[in-house]
């Protein structure tokens, strides 16, 4: 598995220029839901974003005095070069843990599956630590129960790492469960795991959450969002322009219970409990 840092630092420009039609839906959906539960929970200050990246957030913000950190030196540049007046430095938690400062706002947004499960606590502490009097932390996280539903080989990979061992059954057994399981399958060999697509999950390590449960000690949940929900198996979803359509109003349609299973990442707006 690659580092996140050399993978975020070769990404680079890139990332910022994407021109690919579902990475610019997912990636401004996200964005925009962000920006929405700041302005609902938030209040206009000091803004810290942890794992700021190329500062694509800070685009859609107006009245906050940020300032950010990044692991990818070459992120920094990026964000540096679109927002001078903000204040970006090199880290991750260690740095985190030596901030000095009061915030209205920090977000952390597609970060927290780069991390450990130790050093995502050590990040909610001092979210903590750094929150002014109602404040309000954002958060983004990955779904895990999110491949039961794409029929493809993460679905295959879940059922097996974190279902059949729960079982325990014979060799045997197991194999012929795996075989019945593949076969039911509509794409068990996608996403393909080389070639010009790929999955970051291929070269980059990344931890999951089940969005039932996922509820930070110390904080009160304020409001859950579903982002980036699949009614169908991603790859049918978007063959067609008509369908791929159809997954921008998916939201819409779906029960609370149903998000949470469809959706591939989301987002809590979360206030620090007295202490």
């Amino acid at each position: 598995m690659e580092s996140v840092t050399g993978y975020y630092d070769k990404l680079g420009q890139t990332y910022i220029d994407q021109t690919d039609e579902y990475w610019s839906r997912y990636h401004t959906l996200r964005l925009t839901t962000a920006v929405d539960l700041i302005g609902r929970y938030g209040s206009p200050g000091k803004l810290f974003d942890f794992g700021c990246g190329s500062g694509e957030l800070l685009d859609l913000l107006e009245g906050y005095d940020v300032r950010g950190c990044d692991i990818s030196q070459e992120m920094l540049r990026l964000a540096g070069a679109r927002h001078a007046d903000g204040d970006f430095r090199l880290g991750g938690i260690e740095f985190f843990e030596k901030v000095e400062d009061e915030f209205a706002v920090i977000v952390a947004l597609n970060v927290l599956p780069y991390l450990s499960a130790e050093e995502e606590g050590r990040f909610y502490r001092q979210a903590r630590r750094l929150l002014a009097d109602n404040g309000v932390l954002v958060i983004s996280h990955t779904n895990e129960l999110f491949d039961l539903v794409t029929f493809n080989r993460y679905t295959i990979d879940m059922f097996e790492d974190r279902l059949l061992p729960a079982l325990e059954l014979s060799d045997d057994a197991r194999n012929a469960a795996m075989a019945a399981f593949r076969a039911l399958l509509s794409e068990p060999d996608h996403p393909p795991q080389s070639g010009k697509t790929f999955s970051e999950r291929d070269v980059l390590k990344k931890r999951r959450a089940d969005p039932f449960t996922y509820r930070p000690a110390g904080f009160e949940l304020r409001e859950q969002r579903c982002i980036n929900c699949f009614p169908l198996p991603p790859r049918i979803l978007q063959s067609t322009p008509e369908l791929g359509g159809a997954q921008l109003g998916a939201h819409r349609h779906l029960s609370g219970t149903l998000l949470k299973i469809f959706c591939s990442q989301f987002q809590l707006a979360l206030m620090p409990l007295p202490d």
